[in-house]
């Protein structure tokens, strides 16, 4: 599934794809995350479901985290 964490803003601080979303969550849930040298905690998530004509259905999980 494909997993984006952004900022409260909305603006997307980092992307990546995993088979471990439940663990993914998890960590994000932790004490902290760090990207690069800025520090963030996690606030709230959202799972998206939208359709591809070509590939058909898609998840994307949208992790909101602050500074």
């Amino acid at each position: 599934m494909k997993v984006e964490f952004a900022d409260s803003d909305g603006e997307v601080i980092f992307k990546t794809q995993t088979n471990d979303v439940s663990g993914l969550l998890a960590a994000a849930k932790g004490e902290a995350i760090m990207f690069g040298t800025k520090r963030f905690t996690y606030t709230s998530h959202v799972l998206n479901h939208y359709e591809l004509l070509e590939i058909g259905m898609e998840q994307q999980l949208t992790i909101y985290m602050k500074r």
